[in-house]
């Protein structure tokens, strides 16, 4: 009995003291979620004021009405030049709808911006339920005269979007994914936009080269900063830019002069941060073989740089609420067993 006394009570001063390290771990928590919600609501607020301003633009332009639209994907790069062309697929996957019954249709609004950011064609389409529409020559297609330019599509129901790029010499294709969004959606939980990305590989080797295409899709100019590295981790160089809001950053051959492969790293900074508006990034690597056969690296979005990784292990710190009382889990466990 006396054994078992003892026993309760360190588990209880453990638990105490457990339960008053997490306790403080949370209130920090609290306080850097709150702080965090603040910049989140925003950098939310611009973007998506940003977002209802292209779409009326883009309206205007197509003289077409799309107020329910609240879906939103980005193709970052198309391309229509001597040798290459670009079409575009949509595919309405929606079977049912709280707004539109049984399979809805979507309407689709497509925008197409050139490269300093100006809206340089557009159209409206009607997608069926199960239906992919593909839209051959799509800078064709929207009025556009440019040669580069990236999509940004609205629509009132949920869709697949995807482009084809490509070679006319070799009719290889190679397959963009869009990146999806939603107007309504929290910025937390906003995919492939932000203000560091990265390019998992890219090349300069043999038979092989890299581009780089970085699209700001925020509110704000911004400067870029493209920091490119070897293999093993090692910075080679790093490239300088100014981008516009809505405009893009475009390197055909991004590792010219370091050669070798590795991974790019893309931040952009605020040159006035007086005001709430921010670029915000979009980013993909076309790697193309001297043949013509080519495939799109899409960008990675990373956390800011002084973001810290959560190990399984606690090392003593107070900042470990969460690994303390999984430690005190184990002395249970361990107690009940004696």
């Amino acid at each position: 009995m006396r054994k078992t006394a003892q026993m309760t009570f360190w588990v209880a001063l453990i638990l105490t003291i457990s339960a008053s390290f997490h306790f403080q771990a949370r209130e920090n928590e609290k306080r850097e979620f709150r702080f965090m919600g603040k910049q989140q609501r925003l950098t939310q607020g611009n973007w998506l004021e940003g977002l209802r301003e292209l779409h009326h633009k883009i309206e205007v332009q197509a003289q077409t009405s799309g107020e329910g639209d609240s879906y939103v994907n980005i193709i970052p790069y198309v391309a229509a030049d001597a040798n290459t062309r670009t079409n575009l697929g949509l595919n309405n996957y929606s079977q049912s709808s709280f707004t539109h019954g049984t399979n809805p249709d979507s309407n689709v609004l497509v925008g197409l911006f050139d490269t300093e950011g100006n809206l340089a064609g557009s159209g409206s389409f009607v997608v069926r339920s199960k239906e992919l529409l593909q839209l051959n020559d799509i800078i064709g297609k929207l009025g556009g005269n440019i040669s580069t330019g990236w999509l940004l599509i609205y629509s009132d129901e949920p869709l697949t979007c995807w482009a084809s790029v490509i070679i006319n010499s070799t009719k290889d294709p190679s397959i963009e994914l869009a990146i999806a969004d939603q107007i309504n959606k929290p910025a937390a939980f906003v995919e492939s936009t932000g203000t560091r990305l990265m390019i998992q590989s890219s090349a300069k080797v043999g038979f092989f080269q890299s581009s780089l295409v970085v699209v700001n899709v925020g509110t704000a100019d911004g400067n870029l900063s493209i920091k490119v590295f070897d293999q093993t981790g090692n910075l080679l160089t790093t490239k300088t830019a100014f981008v516009r809001s809505y405009g893009m950053f475009v390197d055909n051959d991004i590792r010219s002069g370091v050669g070798g492969f590795g991974q790019i790293e893309i931040e952009v900074t605020d040159p006035n941060t007086s005001d709430q508006l921010t670029p915000r990034l979009v980013a993909n690597s076309l790697v193309r073989s001297t043949n013509g056969t080519a495939a799109f690296f899409p960008a990675f979005v990373l956390p800011q740089a002084n973001t810290q990784s959560i190990a399984g292990e606690w090392d003593g710190s107070l900042s470990g609420g969460g690994t303390i009382s999984a430690q005190v889990r184990m002395v249970l466990f361990q107690e009940r067993d004696m």
